[in-house]
């Protein structure tokens, strides 16, 4: 069994030798690990993707396929959240973090653009709010449509060259493409802060707009993936928890486009991975409405893990989550026997496969990184 047959067996839930393993967002481990910092990972894709390949053999493999198949892409972060970024080397410290800067990109009464003139209206006021254009690229473009098609396409060409360079050694890239829900996306672009305001005082506009965006999000992650040429998209669902919001408001701003994006795609042939952070448990009865082993959960270290496969055995694939303090600050024993118990609790019967909290930290201890990967390795 390939690794890659693997991973696809435990999201049809169907019997492995052992759990998946899928550790996601390693390019800054990587970076670090090769002696960049976070600012050369946006400034020298070539060199970020490299490092991923060289910790990859290093390790001897740290999972049975890639993720991502390069660095970050820090154009499609700040345009898919409609939010303004702190860039390392810019903003920022060369070896810091980018941050997400929480604060308002458009007004309560801008929701009418996108309701009323449609998606690529919404998307051109919005990317210079967010991004700064270079006057000269502006110019050479022609506008800001032209512009956002000349990052797609550097984007897109950049990918597949990373995933070519994957499938080479014989590695498989796992995710094609990422889209944020409509909740998501405007807790972003309006602020966690202003966005929940928006939901008690104009509930009706912000569910017509949601509404509004979700078909333009499906096709974004369709044409990603057929781009690719890898069946699987990052839905990323980061603001809607049970843990945030009552499920009254669930049931209304994120539950229903989230339901249609998810069925849309898997009747495409893709297979949606679930980007959840925050605390999911009080909305996991929900997902047993997802068609049942063609669903991977991806949760961050915050939801019981235990308590997700009570609920979600048999029908939905559940992936997780070795938390970043761990990787981080623990001992190489408390990762191992942290590990140990995923493979042998959660991993039962499969449809598991174990993966980093959120995303591989930095600054993560390359020993407790190689014990997380050898000791699922080991876990028939």
């Amino acid at each position: 069994m390939t690794g890659n047959e693997r991973l696809r067996a435990c999201v049809a839930l169907r019997p492995v030798d052992r759990p998946g393993l899928l550790s996601s967002y390693t390019d800054r481990l990587a970076a670090v690990q090769a002696g960049m910092t976070l600012a050369d990972i946006l400034e020298k894709p070539d060199d970020a993707s490299a490092a991923m390949r060289r910790l990859w053999r290093e390790l001897g493999g740290y999972g049975d396929a890639v993720y991502y198949a390069g660095g970050t892409d820090i154009y499609y972060l700040a345009v898919k959240h409609f939010t303004h970024i702190k860039l390392p080397g810019k903003d920022l410290p060369r070896d810091a973090y980018w941050q997400i800067v929480e604060k308002p990109n458009f007004e309560q009464d801008e929701y009418d653009i996108l309701i009323d003139e449609g998606w690529n209206a919404f998307m051109l006021k919005m990317i210079p709010r967010v991004w700064s254009i270079p006057p000269a690229d502006l110019q050479s473009c022609g506008s800001v449509a032209g512009y956002h098609k000349m990052q797609g396409e550097r984007s897109l060409a950049q990918y597949r060259k990373d995933t070519q360079q994957w499938q080479s050694m014989g590695v498989e890239v796992f995710v094609g493409a990422s889209v944020p829900t409509p909740q998501m996306m405007f807790s972003c672009a309006r602020s966690m802060v202003d966005y929940t305001m928006d939901l008690y005082e104009i509930p009706d506009k912000v569910e017509k707009a949601a509404w509004a965006a979700t078909p333009a999000l499906i096709e974004s992650g369709i044409a990603g993936c057929k781009a690719t040429g890898i069946p699987c998209v990052a839905i990323i669902i980061e603001r809607g928890s049970g843990q945030l919001y009552a499920l009254d408001l669930f049931e209304k701003f994120e539950w229903p486009m989230m339901k249609t994006m998810v069925e849309a795609f898997v009747e495409q042939g893709i297979t949606p991975l679930l980007h959840l952070d925050t605390d999911w448990s009080k909305n996991l009865p929900y997902f047993r409405e997802f068609p049942r082993g063609k669903v991977v959960a991806s949760f961050d270290g915050t939801t019981d893990l235990v308590r997700a496969k009570s609920v979600l055995r048999d029908h939905v694939c559940i992936m997780g989550d070795v938390p970043a303090s761990l990787l981080v600050a623990g001992s190489g024993k408390e990762v191992e026997t942290y590990v140990k118990r995923l493979c042998e609790e959660v991993g039962d019967g499969g449809g598991f496969i174990l993966g980093t909290g959120c995303s591989m930290p930095p600054n993560a201890d390359i020993e407790n990184v190689k014990t997380m990967v050898n000791v699922c390795k080991s876990c028939a």
